[in-house]
């Protein structure tokens, strides 16, 4: 068991990484829609959203808060 870990070691450590990288991207997601921002957008808050180039649009990604500003 021992000499299947140091052979696959590097495999082991790189799925590690990117599994450490995927879950810190969703968890960012997530806090951003709970916030009110787009997802997909570069800082913009849902209620002034004006990008109009994604398939989802910023205002069904989250819940809509309005007159609040986070």
């Amino acid at each position: 068991m021992i000499a299947w870990i140091i052979a696959n070691a590097a495999t082991i450590l790189i799925g590690t990484l990117l599994l450490i990288f995927i879950v810190f991207t969703i968890r960012y997601t997530i806090r951003k829609a709970k916030k009110g921002q787009c997802i997909g957008c570069a800082g913009c808050n849902v209620n002034d959203c004006g990008n109009n180039d994604y398939i989802i649009p910023c205002s069904s990604l989250s819940s809509n808060k309005k007159g609040k500003n986070n």
